[in-house]
């Protein structure tokens, strides 16, 4: 029995209200039929690339903590530059211009170009943070 009566109210099944309210839509017609091209329920189903980087810069997806620079002062100005010297699949490592080790980061890190445009060389901006496994780089903007 897919349907009960409790004190007078019709119960139905989970499974009877989905076939009553639901029918099958095959999306890419929807999404092709080009008279909807301007309707704000096509147009929401996705996400453009840039506002997914956004998103992704927003969210933290490395536990990193922000340090101060030894001898860098704190009012924000400690903004380092340094050249990628290594890229490897979503990280790389950053040579700094003033020397010393070179400082790991994580490609969600990169906020003003995409990781995958950058290439050995470019100059790229950050400030200094450590993870569990030291200093990294956080904030990483292509110069």
């Amino acid at each position: 029995m897919r349907e009960r009566v409790f004190d007078d109210v019709l119960v139905r099944e989970a499974q009877v209200l989905l076939d009553e309210v639901t029918y099958p839509i095959m999306m890419h017609q929807v999404i092709d039929d080009r008279s909807r091209r301007n309707d704000p329920l096509v147009n929401n189903l996705f996400v453009t690339h840039k506002e997914l980087k956004a998103a992704a810069a927003a969210q933290v997806s490395s536990p990193v903590v922000v340090t101060e620079s030894a001898g860098a002062p704190s009012n924000g100005s400690d903004l380092q530059i340094g050249a990628i010297k290594v890229l490897k699949e979503g990280y790389g490592f950053i040579r700094p211009d003033g020397g010393g080790q070179n400082i790991f980061f994580f490609h969600a890190e990169v906020t003003n170009s995409d990781f995958n445009d950058l290439v050995v060389g470019d100059k790229v901006g950050y400030a200094l943070g450590s993870n569990d496994k030291g200093p990294c780089a956080i904030q990483a903007t292509k110069q």
